[in-house]
């Protein structure tokens, strides 16, 4: 405990210091007007009890609406009221007559109840369950005597209940005696359900109780859930109806244990057992105040000489808290002030007792106090043995604790006899008869004297009392009350932390940032003098302290921590240029600096702040080379880590400052603050890469020492090297503390370039950046740079010149936006990488331009440049204009077929990418033969019908042709397609040049191809000559029987190839065989070129077979002579019967077309069986007719109306030749158009939609 002192000029200065700050101030409360004299009064929750002189009860609300009620407490004019008290909740009062009779009332009841077992008795304090939250029940309680007794005891009474006329107390059980008045008691626990306590288990549990001079700290536990409340009620509601068993417990639970009690305890004692009428009851707390076995108790006592006669104890509990934190115990040397340690309650059981947890011992009080300790256990016990913390010596609950006088300003007071006192956060509020106090409870200086005779009109104050809830103070005397107000309690407890060096304490009650930073710069200061330049570095970044005054603090720092003393550093004038300090440091003021680097849509850069940007980064860099220049590899990176710690700490406070910013219009601010971030982080950037720069070169000297001691090993032969393992190990210790340090190092380098504001300005400042990483040679940072940047063109070309050709085609693969480096750096990929190379090609084939990748395609071996290149055939099969990639697959195949005839995938190749020209030949073919289109009519070839739809589609990709061809059926498209073949070069459809393939087929003795390409080009009678010259009879003949000739050609070819055979070696059986093989050869043909001596008897059999076909033949078109007589005698018939052919037309007959009588005006009738009017089949027909057809029509219709019979019968007949040829709904015109749409457009079909919707 520490004693405090007040000199009389310190109080009245402090006083007067506080007096200014308005902590305190005192009002009337001039709503309160009473009839009678107050003699007591408690506030609690807003709600106010009082006594009077008249033994009258007061209640009101202490907010408005005020509703001042009063209730008769007694009618005796002798007695009169000794105390009363309130409940934290206000729910309960309890009031103490001098008579000895007490009395209980809660908020709902109208009248007060005597407490009949506690007659005789003078309460002078109460313990009330603060955790209580029930209205109707006080919940467990103990109350302190006049005659230093403590009872349990537990108050309920329902108005409204049946039961209600049965005694208030539920039970009265003493607990001690401490011989004098009982002036304070409080219990502190936690409460039922609190995460501190375990379901179903005992807790832990202190009261504290006062006298006039001792305070006692009892300390046990108690088991909330088992409790004797339970029990009891429930065994008194199981026997409610039985008077007698009723008067037994009255007996019991009287003041004092009734012979009936005892006579069952002795019952029990030898064995009876009997608890349906009397339960053994104990008391929640009888286990704190008595000692058992299993849960042993202990116990503290404090004495204080030279008393009042009378004390106080407060307790401060938080809203928060769940347990109090503070006390105070008004003494007649002063006022015990100390903290509670409530953590000792949340404490398991059974807890070793730890040698440095001693209690208080009796030297550190003062003289005037002696403290006496009984204790239960032996304290010279085992210190690891286990025991009890609250048994014995353990059980102190106090902390910090002193003795503070009361205040008294000389030459202004005369000292007084407290009334009693208020205790808040950090003061302690002391009330006198006249006047009113409050000491600062952390220095113990009085901060508020105020007399009270103003206030509370001339009249002595009576007491005080404070609302726990609310936190207000009311001052009350025999007919006035008053309230003292707090306003910022807290205003000045961060300068008295500050002052004591509890820093962290100081920062909690900070009320402005002006006061922050106040405790930051001493505390940095204070670490710096202690040489923690580590957290100083911290806390002077977050200071308002000079940017460049920390700086050179720090870079003097650095300087005395080098080991050599070679140099001497002028910081104002070497490291720090002038200009730097004149413009680029005054960043407070600099606005042009930090303006050009805001983005561009709300702050346009110009030329002027571009240079002021450039030429500030290039100081900030020069500034930090000259710094580290006088850095050699053998000075440690750790004498840079205080300033860099300072510009790191420095860079975080400017980034959160600037994100308060951002909700504020103040742009100047951004911009400075902006321009802040940017200079420390490349200057933090610099550093940290001289960082690495040292690690790296101490790690490299640590290898090569390594290797020069492996090769002296090695060359020493079988000489024994003596190696001492101690160094060994600490030199492995090294090489390891310095490889984590790099690996720190990195990681903080680049959470630095990851910060979003930093980020804002890299682009900006890139190019300064990179050449910092370049000068330093750091090439895993310069990687995550470019990385962080997304400049991937730039991180391949550094993959390219450190010749990690694999990571660049990652990157070149992974991002499509740099295949300009791929085309610039093909030839070397290809070349070092080709399998890899390709696959990238492949992937990307999509974005590619093949034309610029064919020299580096060319460097690639063969198989892997033919699979690139089959690859981009087989994606882009419709791109037929880059040739250049088709003649160098064929080269390559042909190169292949050049090493290895078996390997024929050129002969495939030609196959499959002429088949569009081969399709479209056949399509000419079948034109020629068939004659397929006539003006625009249907086709009229069934075989041309019949027509394979997979040739058709082979022309649907090819949009010149298609787009041409209107929308109709597929026969129309194939109309038109014939229709643009007629002129189509089938060159044009090859996707290489024929007399390139050609030429190479001849290099490479490759007669498929030369033969293939022959017949492309329509070159049959060259493919056959070089056939027969050949001597390829085989190959010669499929020439001569190819589909894409007619007949005629087809004839020439077989009678040249004939003539070959015939001439060559003249076998007759090969001629026949000829005959056999082509129909269109006859024996005529071949005859010719037999030689004069060939007899006919070699051709017997097929002159036989020529002449039977020509008999048949002749059958033939005898028998087509009769079938088309026939069918013209037929015709002849049906023309002769149409001449007397006519259709009956019903009376009520209508149009098709108008519905109306089809007889009204002049019509046709149709033998399908629709009738339309001659101006309604007009409508019908005329948008089908074509522009021809509606001139001819417009003609005859001028010369009608020239009125000749003539004219009249011509229009008729061109009338029924262009309009009335055939039904316009089944006939022609309806087949012709069933692929027209019904709907011009998508509005028309829309606007018909919604009509039928």
């Amino acid at each position: 405990m520490q004693r405090g002192s007040l000199n009389s000029g310190e109080q009245q200065s402090s006083a007067e210091f506080f007096a200014h700050d308005g902590i305190f101030s005192l009002d009337s409360a001039q709503w309160f007007r009473v009839v009678n004299s107050l003699t007591n009064l408690q506030v609690c929750n807003n709600y106010l009890v009082g006594a009077t002189s008249k033994n009258t009860l007061i209640r009101t609300p202490t907010v408005p609406p005020y509703n001042i009620s009063e209730i008769e407490i007694s009618r005796l004019s002798d007695d009169r009221v000794h105390n009363i008290f309130l409940d934290p909740m206000g729910w309960h009062t309890v009031i103490s007559m001098q008579s000895g009779t007490n009395f209980y009332i809660n908020k709902g009841m109208k009248k007060v109840r005597p407490l009949n077992k506690t007659k005789d008795h003078l309460f002078d304090s109460i313990a009330w369950n603060h955790h209580n939250v029930n209205e109707l029940s006080t919940q467990e309680i103990l109350i302190g005597t006049n005659d230093g007794l403590i009872f349990e005891t537990m108050l309920m009474f329902n108005e409204d209940s049946f039961f209600s006329s049965g005694t208030i107390e539920q039970y009265w059980i003493q607990m001690i005696n401490l011989g004098h008045s009982v002036t304070g008691v409080e219990v502190i626990r936690f409460p039922t359900g609190s995460p501190n306590v375990l379901v179903g288990e005992p807790q832990r549990c202190v009261v504290f109780t006062t006298t006039p001079c001792r305070m006692y700290q009892f300390a046990g536990w108690i088991n909330a859930n088992s409790s004797t409340t339970g029990s009891i009620l429930s065994h008194l509601a199981a026997n409610t109806a039985t008077s007698g068993i009723s008067n037994a417990i009255n007996a019991y639970t009287g003041g004092h244990r009734s012979s009936l009690v005892n006579e069952y305890n002795q019952q029990q004692s030898v064995g009876i057992q009997n608890t349906t009428i009397f339960p053994i009851i104990t008391g929640l707390f009888s286990s704190v105040f008595n000692s058992d076995e299993k849960l042993p108790v202990g116990s503290k006592v404090t004495e204080f000489p030279g008393s009042f006669g009378y004390s106080d104890l407060k307790l401060y509990r938080s809203v928060k808290d769940e347990l109090p934190s503070k006390f105070a115990w008004m003494t007649g040397p002063g006022v015990y002030f100390g903290y509670i340690r409530t953590e000792q309650l949340s404490m398991p059981p059974f807890t070793k007792l730890s040698t440095n947890d001693q209690p208080i011992d009796v030297k550190s009080f003062p003289s005037e106090a002696v403290s006496t300790l009984p204790t239960t256990t032996d304290n010279t016990d085992d210190p690891n043995q286990l025991k009890d913390i609250f048994s014995g010596r353990g059980v102190n609950l106090t902390r910090n604790t002193k003795l503070i006088p009361y205040p008294i300003i000389h030459m202004l007071e005369r000292p007084g006899v407290p009334l009693g006192i208020c205790l808040t956060e950090f003061h302690l509020i002391i009330v006198y008869v006249d006047r009113i106090k409050a000491v600062n409870t952390l220095d113990g200086r009085a901060v508020y004297s105020m007399p009270l005779n103003n206030i509370i009109g001339c009249e002595r104050a009576l007491g005080i009392s404070r609302d726990s809830l609310s936190n207000r103070i009311w001052i009350f005397s025999n007919n006035h009350l008053a309230r003292l107000n707090m306003k910022n309690e807290l205003c000045r407890i961060w300068q008295i932390y500050l002052d004591r060096l509890q820093f962290d304490e100081a920062r909690q009650f900070c009320q402005d940032p002006s006061q922050m930073d106040t405790i930051n710069i001493r505390e940095a200061e204070y670490n710096f003098d202690n040489g923690n330049y580590g957290l100083a570095a911290k806390l002077f970044a977050r200071s308002s302290i000079p940017f460049e005054q920390i700086a050179l603090r720090f870079f003097r720092l650095s300087s005395s921590s080098s080991p050599s003393t070679t140099h001497t550093i002028d910081f104002p004038s070497t490291i720090i240029p002038s200009t730097l300090i004149q413009q680029g440091y005054e960043i407070n003021d600099d606005h042009d600096i930090m303006e050009a680097l805001i983005s561009q849509s709300q702050y346009q850069t110009n030329e002027k702040l571009t240079g002021i940007i450039d030429s500030s980064i290039k100081q900030c860099k020069s500034l930090i080379t000259s710094i580290h220049s006088y850095n050699n590899s053998s000075i440690i990176s750790s004498t840079l880590t205080p300033l860099k710690i300072f510009l790191s700490s420095k860079l975080n406070y400017l980034i959160e400052q600037k994100n308060q910013l951002l909700n504020h219009t103040n742009k100047s601010s951004l911009v400075n603050i902006s321009g802040q971030i940017i200079l420390l982080a490349i200057w933090l950037i610099e550093l940290l890469l001289t960082e690495l720069n040292i690690i790296n070169d101490r790690l490299k000297m640590i290898t090569k020492q390594d290797h020069n001691d492996m090769d002296e090993i090695g060359n020493d032969g079988d000489r024994t090297v003596g190696i001492n393992n101690d160094n060994n190990d600490d030199h492995d210790h090294v090489k390891l503390t310095l490889q984590n340090r790099l690996a720190s190092v990195r990681r903080e380098f680049r959470t630095i370039l990851a910060l979003p504001e930093v980020l804002n300005f890299l682009p900006e400042a890139k190019s300064l950046i990179y050449d910092l990483l370049e000068n330093h040679g750091e090439n895993d940072e310069l990687v995550y740079f470019m990385e962080l940047m997304k400049d991937y063109p730039r991180l391949v070309d550094h993959y390219i010149r450190q010749c990690m050709y694999s990571d660049a085609l990652k990157i070149l693969a992974t991002y499509p936006n740099c295949l300009d480096r791929l085309y610039d750096h093909a030839s070397c990929l290809s070349s070092k990488r080709p399998e890899e190379f390709v696959n990238v090609c492949l992937r990307l084939n999509n974005k590619l331009d093949s034309n610029r990748l064919l020299p580096s395609i060319m460097l690639l071996p063969n198989n892997q440049a033919i699979r690139y290149l089959e690859d981009t055939i087989e994606k882009y099969t419709n791109d037929i204009s880059n040739q250049a990639i088709h003649h160098m697959l064929i080269s390559l195949y042909a190169n292949e077929y050049h090493l290895n005839h078996n390997d024929d995938r050129l002969m495939k190749y030609l196959e499959k990418v002429s088949i569009q020209a081969i399709h479209m030949k056949r399509l000419k073919q079948q034109h020629q033969q068939q004659n397929i289109v006539d003006d625009g009519d249907l086709f009229n070839d069934y075989q041309l019908l019949n027509m394979d739809l997979n040739e058709l589609s082979l022309f649907e990709h090819d949009h010149d042709i298609m787009n041409d061809c209107p929308i109709g059926n597929g026969m129309n498209k194939l109309k038109c397609l014939t229709d643009q073949s007629k002129e189509q070069n089938i060159q044009s459809l090859l996707p290489y040049d024929p007399g390139y393939v050609l030429r190479l087929c001849k290099e490479v003795d490759h007669l498929k191809g030369v033969l293939y390409i022959l017949q492309l080009l329509d070159m049959h009678q060259e493919a056959l000559q070089l056939a027969i010259e050949l001597n390829d009879i085989p190959c010669a003949k499929e020439i001569a029987q190819s589909e894409f000739l007619n007949s005629i050609v087809r004839r020439q070819l077989w009678i040249q190839l004939a003539h070959h055979i015939i001439s060559t070696d003249g076998g007759m059986q090969e001629a026949i065989n000829l005959l056999r093989d082509c129909p269109l050869l006859k024996l005529e043909d071949i005859l010719p070129y037999f030689h004069q001596f060939v007899t006919i008897d070699q051709f017997k059999d097929v002159i036989c077979t020529s002449l039977d076909s020509y008999n048949e033949r002749i059958d033939n078109v005898k028998n087509e002579i009769q079938s088309t007589m026939k069918t013209i005698d037929e015709l002849r018939t049906q023309s002769n019967n149409l001449r007397y052919r006519y259709e009956i037309i019903e009376n009520d007959s209508r149009c098709t077309h108008c519905n109306h009588l089809l007889t009204l005006r002049a019509f046709y009738v149709f033998p399908c069986g629709h009738n339309f009017h001659i101006s309604c089949l007009t409508e019908l027909v005329k948008p089908y007719l074509s522009a021809e057809e509606n001139s001819k029509l417009s003609k005859a219709l001028e010369s009608q109306n020239l009125g000749n019979n003539s004219s009249i019968s011509n229009f008729e007949d061109i009338f029924d030749e262009i309009i009335a040829n055939d039904c316009v709904l089944c006939g022609h015109i309806a087949i012709e158009n069933l692929s027209k749409l019904y709907y011009e457009n998508q509005i028309d079909y829309e606007n018909e939609l919604s009509i039928w919707q």
